[in-house]
């Protein structure tokens, strides 16, 4: 007799919290009226709920679709991870591109500086 009182317990008690988690939307008749029904009659309530009260949340219209392009989609080259390798030399041209950068500014300074200055030959 404990066990049937338990289980019918643990049934309302399964039920009721899944009344209360489920989104609004998703439900047939108001979440309070469920929770009265379930809390009076927690058998019948219950199946009640299971079979009719709760509608199925929507599946997202391209969960599956997304993973069999995913699967089926060939990435072209330039999307394609780099090695590591590759990443390296890419950086190292990157710096060798910042370093010829700099000594041109600082070239252009020098240069900027030397035609300010007046001429040594002119006395």
């Amino acid at each position: 007799m404990l066990l049937v009182f338990l289980a019918v317990l643990v049934i309302m008690a399964v039920t009721l919290f899944d009344i209360l988690s489920r989104d609004p939307a998703l439900v047939r008749l108001p979440k309070p009226l469920w929770a009265i029904l379930v809390i009076l009659f927690p058998l019948i309530g219950s199946a009640l709920w299971f079979l009719l009260g709760r509608r199925a949340a929507p599946a997202s219209p391209g969960a599956r679709t997304i993973v069999v392009r995913e699967a089926t989609r060939s990435t072209p080259a330039s999307e394609q991870p780099l090695s590591t390798e590759e990443q390296l030399a890419a950086l190292e041209r990157e710096i060798a591109e910042d370093q010829r950068s700099r000594r041109i500014a600082e070239l252009e300074a020098e240069l900027r500086r030397r035609r300010a200055e007046p001429d040594g030959d002119a006395v």
